[in-house]
């Protein structure tokens, strides 16, 4: 629970900010607002082999969702949505 550690916004098909930057080694909460109406997006963490590791629910807008992050190792991986692949933001490890 509490409250999430970063927030990822849907507008315009597109994830703003294009950058985040969270601590490593802890696990988190990251939230997803979607403010596309009628517009469903997900939010997914993956690995840089392309895999998910955390995805929230398919939300359509406007609304919000959250998922909780496992601790990651210090890098960079990809935020991506599930349904429009060319939605994606960068998440940051340090």
């Amino acid at each position: 629970g509490g409250e999430p550690l970063g927030t990822v916004i849907a507008r315009n098909i597109a994830f703003e900010p294009p950058v985040l930057a969270v601590p490593a080694s802890e696990a988190f909460l990251l939230a997803l607002r979607n403010e596309d109406s009628g517009i469903p997006h997900t939010l997914q963490v993956s690995d840089p082999n392309g895999g998910a590791i955390a995805t929230t629910d398919v939300i359509t807008g406007p609304g919000e969702a959250e998922v909780e992050v496992p601790a990651l190792e210090p890098g960079s991986y990809t935020l991506v949505c599930t349904i429009h692949p060319t939605m994606t933001a960068t998440l940051t490890v340090e």
